[in-house]
């Protein structure tokens, strides 16, 4: 029995040995980074950033691999299937890594356990936009005026399932309103139709394109998701003033495969930090209307665990499902 507990000792303390030295060499060849969304969308202009910054501190390519479809979860799925070995990795978000594994079950992972975060990189407020002509100032007069609306009021999303649709169900049970959804397919005609007065309401990125038609009185925007004032959205006051606590952010990071040496989870890491403090990338992350975020893996994965049970926890309770 002694023996036995000897070899499996030393057997562990090989393995470590392994580990790390495995870590000092990595990467040895290039690395791939799964996006779940097409070329040119933000998930994609932020993932580019991030690996041509990571090739120049490990030099080694780091080369992004577009594979949307299903919301997303296509190239999530197959990074969960990948060897955990530190060279395929997938640029994830609020959508395929926590929204959709509520929404859905056959997915094919598991939103916390098929993955080893490695670090969180940005995070992106939410604005409430409302038609021009909807009778109120600010947000807290905003619901008001939904409270007195006995059918509700339309909002706009970019589609059934997606950050904008599930932030707004969010939004409409902490403010205590009816809501309708009108889903669309694309922020665009979202966007579009609250232009237009076809719906009232619409949570989505901050654009200048978005500022413009608000200087010009077309829309307005009444409140920020993040949960303080940023500088990302001047002059804008958090919905948390009206609805205290409130904050709904989307976000993206870096996960590997479970299993992945920590050795090597940890070298990942630190590179974000260096590459996330560089000034350069500071300037073109808020251009993106996107705050730089620099966690730790443990930090990243309670985020990671908290977003998975918030959605699921509004799910169980107002039965949403994907239209």
């Amino acid at each position: 029995m002694l023996d036995r507990v000897i070899r499996l000792a030393g057997a562990c303390a090989l393995a470590t040995v392994a580990a790390v030295a495995a870590a000092q060499t990595y990467p040895s060849k290039p690395v791939r980074i799964e996006v779940g969304a097409g070329a040119g969308g933000g998930t994609d202009i932020i993932a580019r950033m991030l690996a041509d910054k990571y090739q120049g501190v490990f030099g080694q390519p780091f080369v992004v691999e577009n594979k949307p479809g299903a919301g997303g979860a296509l190239g999530t799925r197959e990074v969960a299937r990948a060897a955990p070995d530190g060279y395929t990795l997938v640029f994830g978000n609020n959508g395929p890594n926590a929204i959709l594994p509520v929404l859905k079950q056959d997915l094919g992972y598991d939103a916390l356990r098929s993955f080893a975060p490695v670090a969180m990189v940005a995070a992106v407020p939410l604005i409430v936009v409302a038609h021009g002509a909807v009778p109120a100032g600010n947000l807290r007069e905003f619901i008001e005026y939904a409270r007195r609306e006995p059918k509700g009021v339309d909002y706009a999303s970019a589609g059934a399932g997606g950050l904008g649709h599930m932030a707004s169900e969010l939004f409409a049970r902490a403010a205590g309103i009816k809501m309708v959804h009108i889903p669309y397919s694309g922020g665009g005609p979202a966007s579009a139709s609250v232009l237009a007065g076809d719906t009232k309401l619409f949570l989505s990125t901050f654009t200048q394109a978005t500022k413009a038609q608000a200087d010009a009185g077309r829309l307005k925007i009444l409140g920020v998701t993040s949960p303080q004032a940023t500088a990302l959205v001047p002059g804008v006051r958090p919905v948390a003033d009206a609805l205290p606590g409130f904050a709904v952010e989307a976000w993206f990071g870096i996960l590997a495969p479970a299993a992945t040496p920590p050795a090597l989870i940890a070298r990942l890491n630190d590179a974000v930090a260096i590459v996330l403090t560089q000034p350069e990338m500071q300037e073109r992350f808020r251009t993106l209307g996107a705050n730089p975020a620099i966690t730790k893996p443990a930090q990243f994965g309670d985020m990671l665990a908290a977003e998975f049970g918030r959605w699921q926890t509004l799910v169980r309770e107002t039965g949403l499902k994907m239209e």
